[in-house]
């Protein structure tokens, strides 16, 4: 097909002009059904293929926010054990990370360990994603 990008405009152009020529001299009937057809098929050709459809980049931000309330309540509370815990603060933290995302809000969730930094940066994108509307404390329910 590299041959068509290289030639392709070299024969429209030609086309064009015994299509000029013809219409300029009344010729129509000068064209046969090979030349027509030929003409189709390159003009056919040389259109640029046009993008995919976009599709969207992840899930949608209704479904994140509550998974965000829901985990946010698990995370808060007490007497769990540590196990469930942790992965109660990775499935908040990686949540986060998506509603982040959605809202291209710069953050360093998946980069920093476990600690006070992390907690940090955690109250920084909560506090981020609620003032881009998503609610996520008591007033959501």
């Amino acid at each position: 097909m590299s041959w068509l990008r290289d030639f392709g405009p070299l024969v429209v152009t030609w086309m064009g002009i015994q299509v000029l020529l013809m219409c300029m001299f009344g010729m129509w009937a000068g064209w046969h059904g090979w030349q027509r057809r030929l003409g189709t098929r390159v003009v056919r050709l040389a259109r640029p293929v046009r993008p995919a459809p976009l599709a969207p980049r992840g899930r949608p931000v209704e479904q994140v926010a509550a998974d965000l309330r829901r985990l946010r309540v698990a995370f808060a509370r007490d007497g769990l054990r540590f196990a469930k815990w942790e992965g109660t603060r990775l499935a908040y933290d990686a949540a986060l990370a998506e509603g982040a995302d959605a809202f291209e809000i710069p953050h360093l969730l998946a980069l920093l360990p476990a600690g006070v930094e992390r907690d940090v940066e955690r109250a920084r994108v909560e506090r981020l994603l609620e003032d881009v509307g998503l609610l996520l404390g008591d007033r959501a329910a």
